[in-house]
């Protein structure tokens, strides 16, 4: 029977990742630092976790001692209401323990399992982020201290895909998008939001489908690709074909972030050309890549 250890499964989408990998078969250690009616109608292994708290993890790792371990799911997660995260109102304390839950927490509580997730050949690691952690994707500001902790645990995800692929380990980020849970109590639940079932269940597929190559990525529960940092950037000389007429621009493509001469170009959104003397806006320029000077 493999083994899959759940961190916030008092609530939300850890709980129904816990009902669901019990229906099918798995030796489930559901945990949280609250031992809620939720958590407790679980039928299976049920653990208080502080993943806050260093004490907390080794004392956790103590009692799995030796045990393999399959699939690790860093679910728990912290945010505070947006208007106390705005630049105004952010505060130290909030930062603090934003950090605690959602970032040093996955990577303690990983690092404290290592020897039981490396006992098993092939085994998983699914941090569930959120794509407001993508820089690339930021149009909407505020959210200090969530935003920024989940950009730091996709930074963390990412080099442990890294220093984890030699040993056969997948490491996924997970963005669950809009799901009814009690994470930001009091908001009005978005018109898109799904239920923790749909988003665990969504979730599950699309990690479990995915092998060592495609370790460190960042996946949405509809099982697309996404940002972890920014969109794809490049110093180019390119040729840019609208569809009326032609325009060659060796390195004089400006776009929304930088002017000419080896500009950076980002693609697929609208482009600037300096033609003589008068820019132009080709709303839906259509081009190919061509060959990448520099990175950016």
């Amino acid at each position: 029977m493999p083994t899959a250890i759940i961190t916030g499964a008092n609530s939300g989408i850890a709980n129904a990742f816990a009902r669901l990998l019990i229906e099918e078969g798995w030796d489930v250690h559901a945990a949280d630092v609250e031992t809620g009616a939720a958590l407790q109608s679980l039928q299976c292994r049920l653990h208080v976790l502080d993943v806050r708290s260093p004490d907390s993890i080794s004392a956790f790792a103590a009692q799995l001692a030796d045990k393999p371990v399959d699939v690790l799911l860093n679910v728990a997660g912290v945010m505070y209401p947006y208007e106390q995260d705005r630049l105004d109102t952010v505060s130290a304390a909030a930062l603090e323990k934003v950090f605690q839950v959602n970032t040093f927490g996955p990577l303690l509580l990983t690092q404290a399992l290592l020897p039981n997730l490396l006992a098993r050949a092939g085994s998983v690691i699914g941090i569930v982020s959120s794509r407001v952690g993508s820089i690339g994707d930021n149009s909407s500001g505020g959210s200090y201290s969530y935003r920024a902790s989940k950009a730091a645990v996709n930074s963390i995800g990412k080099s442990m895909a890294i220093d984890l692929k030699e040993k056969g380990i997948v490491v996924s980020l997970l963005h669950p998008g809009f799901v009814k849970t009690n994470l930001n109590p009091g908001s009005e639940p978005h018109p898109e939001s799904v239920e923790p079932e749909e988003a665990a269940g969504k979730l599950w597929k699309v990690m479990m489908s995915k092998s060592i190559e495609d370790t460190g990525k960042f996946w949405h529960r509809e099982g697309y690709e996404l940002p972890c940092a920014k969109e794809e950037y490049g110093i180019y000389k390119a040729a840019v074909r609208p569809e009326t007429e032609d325009y060659v621009a060796n390195g004089r493509i400006a776009s929304e972030d930088a002017g000419y001469d080896g500009a950076v170009v980002r693609r697929p959104r609208s482009v600037s050309l300096d033609v003589g003397q008068r820019s132009r806006i080709l709303p839906k320029v259509a081009w190919t890549k061509p060959a990448l000077i520099e990175e950016a």
